[in-house]
């Protein structure tokens, strides 16, 4: 990895970890199973039109329903109110309530630092 490279990944791994909390995933899918929490309280949970297109789904099959339009949500993660407006504008599911705002993340399996939506707030965030 270049010099260059490696030192944006060692500032983006900073950043995350600054502005992103724990994970809280199993909490807060059993606050939403119990529905302690409600599914409408989420902003952004449904995929937009665009992603539907960019899915591959039709016109129709988005004018009919005959699609999924939730988002996947695999992890909830405790962010600040800063970062989940940042999210929020970026199209990111966010929950927030009087317990607290939650970011919930559509990926998982890699470091959050190299999730494209964290990138491209920190990259706005230099300009």
């Amino acid at each position: 990895m270049e010099t260059g490279k490696k030192e944006k990944q060692r500032e983006l791994e900073q950043f995350v970890s600054r502005e992103i909390g724990i994970c809280q995933s199993a909490l807060v899918s059993e606050l939403l199973r119990r529905e302690v929490f409600a599914y409408e309280d989420i902003e952004n949970l449904s995929k937009t039109r665009q992603e539907l297109l960019d899915e591959g789904y039709t016109d129709k099959q988005i004018d009919d329903g005959g699609c999924d339009s939730c988002k996947e949500v695999y992890e909830w993660w405790t962010v600040g109110e800063w970062l989940a407006k940042k999210l929020e504008e970026q199209g990111e599911p966010i929950l927030s309530n009087d317990y607290g705002t939650w970011w919930g993340r559509c990926a998982s399996g890699q470091s959050i630092s190299i999730d494209g939506v964290i990138e491209a707030i920190y990259d706005d965030l230099i300009k």
